[in-house]
């Protein structure tokens, strides 16, 4: 739950966010605030509904370069495998770009 509340998807030892395995790939929000708004378990695997705010950080093809630093949502899906240690051993996470490319459409 933390890893996903502090915005860290990328921390867990084997990462994979839409598709992506590329860990500097940064999400296309800047998690300024973090709501975890699902969050259930079992045995050692964790799946978390949750939606990140801040400012559109670029990325998303059809969204023009000036909505680069407007508020956004973004809502993220996630299975954390963890390990005994308590450490992330995998994410597979999924967000809702095309949510945050309406948004951001609308607002410029």
């Amino acid at each position: 739950r933390t890893l996903v509340a502090e915005g860290r998807l990328h921390d867990a030892a084997s990462a994979f966010v839409d598709d992506l395995v590329d860990p500097t790939d940064p999400l296309v929000v800047e998690p300024a605030e973090v709501v975890v708004d699902d969050c259930f378990s079992a045995g050692r695997r964790v799946a978390v509904h949750a939606t990140f705010r801040g400012p559109y950080r670029g990325g998303i093809p059809g969204v023009p370069d000036e909505a680069v630093g407007r508020p956004a949502s973004l809502a993220v899906v996630a299975l954390v495998d963890v390990a005994e240690d308590g450490t992330a051993r995998e994410v597979r996470a999924v967000t809702d770009r095309e949510g945050v490319r309406a948004q951001l459409r609308r607002a410029v």
